[in-house]
């Protein structure tokens, strides 16, 4: 909420200069036309000038870049109500200074007066700059880490990797019809990316078998999502992402796996991973069986909207099918 300032009264420039002289951070005063009539110690510090120097200048002088300010009068920037702002200022050494500028409107009897603080924060800046530099570091080395990681299974069973791949794509997808927050949206995409690691402790030769898996072998099969979180939790970057793959088997009725959860206890990213795990699924072709269509698939999580899978998501991944034009090759 921004709110209009109202111009704060002194009876002489006396008095301002009581003001600003006492303020740790640069101060002046200047008129409708940016000429400079008061200016405390500090601000000549900050700018690199003599107070003398200043008075016989405006600060449209001191070379502000950076912003478009030089063509707003000042009295736009107040009704404005921009009054807050950051700019760069070039000192007379001919160094750039970083800073955050403060306006306040001031009348005294005679005239309209505005009085300036300014905060050098070119160090603030340039820490800024280095923790985003060492975010993307640090950013680059864990999607590194993830990469090992759904390499580790993809190299044992390559399936894996086209079906993570196209999962991740359509889990996305969704994701975006429901309008979920950048970072939500990255996590389903580490999700999508990561969720079979755990199939590492499956052996191969039942989920590569050409018949359908028997019933002890199911059990052995849905491990691996128990596997997955146990791996990913321990990594602090990706505990949210393991919770989405840990619950991404579960069903709306309590039939699913591991937990038996049901309802609303299953968060939003794990039921949309769902839904695109078994669309996926469905229409790849495994040993024992052939491809479904996708109307085949599409009518089947349809069928079971509201029992197993969220409705919502259910229409989201429709939609996506037969109005927008999406598909998985």
């Amino acid at each position: 909420m921004n709110f209009r300032r109202v111009p704060i009264e002194f009876p002489s420039m006396e008095a301002i200069h009581g003001l600003y002289d006492s303020v740790l951070d640069g101060s002046c005063v200047v008129d409708s036309q940016g000429c400079f009539k008061a200016i405390s110690p500090t601000y000549c510090t900050l700018i690199g000038y003599q107070r003398e120097e200043l008075l016989t200048m405006s600060i449209w002088d001191l070379g502000v870049i950076n912003t478009g300010e030089k063509s707003i009068n000042l009295e736009e920037i107040i009704s404005s109500g921009k009054t807050f702002i950051e700019i760069t200022k070039r000192r007379k050494d001919g160094k750039l200074v970083k800073a955050e500028v403060d306006i306040t409107p001031l009348k005294t009897k005679d005239e309209q007066l505005f009085l300036i603080f300014v905060r050098n924060i070119t160090n603030r800046k340039q820490k800024e700059k280095k923790v985003k530099q060492n975010f993307a570091k640090l950013r680059s080395a864990l999607e590194g880490v993830v990469q090992a990681l759904s390499s580790t299974i993809e190299i044992r069973d390559p399936y894996i990797k086209e079906h993570q791949q196209r999962v991740t794509k359509l889990a996305c997808a969704i994701a975006k019809e429901f309008l979920l927050p950048e970072e939500d949206i990255e996590e389903i995409n580490l999700a999508g990316a990561l969720h079979d690691i755990g199939r590492i402790n499956v052996p191969i030769e039942i989920t590569s078998k050409p018949n359908p898996i028997q019933e002890h072998e199911f059990d052995m099969v849905k491990s691996h999502v128990q596997v997955s979180y146990s791996i990913l939790s321990k990594i602090e970057y990706l505990s949210s992402v393991a919770q989405i793959i840990l619950q991404h088997h579960e069903r709306l009725d309590g039939s699913g796996y591991p937990a038996g959860i049901k309802g609303d206890e299953i968060i939003l990213p794990a039921r949309i991973l769902a839904v695109a795990d078994v669309v996926e699924a469905m229409i790849s072709r495994r040993p024992y069986r052939q491809a479904h269509t996708i109307k085949e698939t599409l009518e089947e999580i349809s069928r079971k909207k509201g029992v197993f899978y969220d409705s919502r998501v259910v229409d989201a991944c429709i939609k996506l099918f037969t109005e927008k034009g999406f598909n998985l090759d």
